[in-house]
């Protein structure tokens, strides 16, 4: 992943010409999911690392917020077309999601007032994109599955299931050294207990 640029939270997304092509191909131009996206993306930085809303971000704000703006941007295409005209910026958070070959690849968490959207795209040269929507009427429960201690390297992952009427979903969350935990709000969100209006 290449991660350069502006990493305030007012410069998300900076391929705004990609967004307008999907609308224009898409569903019109009633809604504009960059917009939205941006608004999750500079709220969500202030809620998940506090100092990212100051003139002067901590290291640890300006590292999440790097690769928040990163996944963002690569899941963009998948994302921007299941924004619907009545959404609302919601949470807005890395995560990680499962691979078939037993990886796990980053990705983003989209919380809306109705529903969370996953993004997350794979390979390199040959790059995949995935997006899914989980309605939170379909949230039977979240459960913490795997608890992975902090090493020199890595932040301590915490593997959350989702479980679904009909199903599962594995996603794995990593929280900053400063600021919120990042698997309570995901399953805040899906449970209920965040909600955005």
């Amino acid at each position: 992943m290449s991660q350069t640029g502006d990493t305030t939270p007012q410069t998300l997304l900076g391929c705004r010409a990609s967004v307008d092509a999907i609308l224009r191909r898409g569903r019109g131009s009633s809604v504009d999911p960059n917009e939205i996206l941006n608004e999750a993306f500079r709220s969500s930085c202030a809620q998940v690392v506090p100092s990212a809303a100051t003139d002067r971000p901590s290291r640890e704000a300006a590292v999440y917020m790097k690769l928040l703006k990163v996944c963002s941007q690569q899941c963009t295409q998948e994302v921007a077309p299941r924004i619907r005209p009545d959404d609302e910026a919601g949470l807005m958070v890395v995560v990680q999601m499962p691979l078939d070959n037993g990886k796990w690849e980053d990705g983003v968490f989209i919380g809306m007032k109705d529903r969370a959207i996953l993004g997350w795209s794979t390979g390199t040269f040959r790059v995949k994109r995935f997006a899914i929507e989980i309605p939170y009427d379909q949230v039977m429960d979240v459960k913490e599955v795997d608890r992975r201690a902090a090493s020199s390297t890595q932040r301590e992952a915490v593997t959350l299931e989702i479980q679904l009427r009909n199903g599962s979903q594995l996603i794995r969350t990593r929280s900053p050294d400063e600021g919120a935990n990042i698997d309570f709000l995901v399953s805040g969100v899906l449970t209920g207990g965040i909600t955005y209006n």
